[in-house]
């Protein structure tokens, strides 16, 4: 999922929009999120896997990390 983000809300939003969507759909592994997310961006339940160097995105200049979310 990709998407141009105005502010942290959309982030949010659109994070949630995206657990929404986690089911196990008959597997038996527990459905995971991994995502790319601003610095700043919180959630209940996110285990932050890595922050990215600040040059990463540089023409964007949004510093980044990559968060992992378990569903149930």
């Amino acid at each position: 999922m990709n998407h141009r983000f105005i502010g942290p809300r959309d982030v949010r939003k659109h994070v949630a929009a995206a657990v929404s969507l986690m089911g196990r759909n008959g597997h038996d592994d527990v459905p995971t999120l991994v995502a790319l997310v601003p610095i700043t961006f919180r959630h209940p339940g996110a285990e932050e896997l890595e922050t990215l160097p600040a040059d990463t995105f540089d023409t964007a200049k949004v510093y980044t990390k990559i968060i992992r979310i378990r569903g149930a």
